[in-house]
Formats: structure tokens, C-alpha cells, sequence
């Protein structure tokens, strides 16, 4: 419970840095955790998607020296 506690917190803070030192508005500056929930999101599919490509891939090759059972 402390760690979730304390996370939130320090993400508070780091924005009000992070406001402070850029001079930017408050309006824009709630918009900086949006983007890195964004980018998050983004890297974490394409991840998959590559994995699943790869996956994809050495599926075909071992299907076709019939190693591949399925």
C-alpha cells in the first residue's frame, strides 16, 4: 500500500518539477502523464506485435523442414 502511496506522490511531484522548471501551464502540464501513458501503451504493442511476427516466422520455417507439429 506504501509503494502505490509513495509512487502517486513522487509522480506529483516529478509534474510539479517538471511544470516549474518548463514554465509551462497547468493545463499542459496534466497533459504529460497523457502522452506517457500514450507511449507506454504504444511500446508495449509494438513489443507484442514483433514477438508475435517473430513467433510467426520461425513457426513457418520449421514448418516447412517439418519440425513443427502443429
Amino acid at each position: 500500500m506504501f509503494s502505490i502511496v509513495g509512487t502517486v506522490i513522487q509522480l506529483l511531484v516529478t509534474l510539479l518539477a517538471l511544470q516549474e522548471s518548463l514554465r509551462i501551464s497547468k493545463w499542459r502540464a496534466l497533459l504529460i502523464p497523457l502522452v506517457a501513458l500514450v507511449i507506454v501503451i504504444l511500446g508495449v504493442e509494438v513489443t507484442y506485435l514483433d514477438l508475435s511476427g517473430a513467433a510467426l516466422t520461425v513457426e513457418a520455417i520449421l514448418d516447412q523442414l517439418g519440425l513443427f507439429a502443429g
